[in-house]
């Protein structure tokens, strides 16, 4: 099992929720922070949610008595 997974798992979901957020709201308001438009808001949540799904595959196959494919 990977240490700290939890905690990397859930920082990230929420920096995609926040992500999600504020892309939908510039995109609704028109507001720029930094000169970043909606859509690079949208990717970054795309890449966070990216980033989650491997890391539960890493540890969903780390685990002992995974199945892996191996197993007969």
């Amino acid at each position: 099992m990977m240490p700290y997974y939890k905690v990397i798992v859930w920082t990230f979901l929420i920096l995609a929720i926040v992500g999600l957020i504020v892309g939908v709201l510039a995109k609704g308001i028109g507001f720029q922070i930094l000169e970043l438009k909606p859509s690079s808001y949208l990717r970054f949540t795309g890449t966070c949610l990216l980033f989650v799904i491997a890391v539960s595959f890493v540890e969903l196959v780390g685990r002992p008595g995974s199945v892996s494919g191996n197993e007969r």
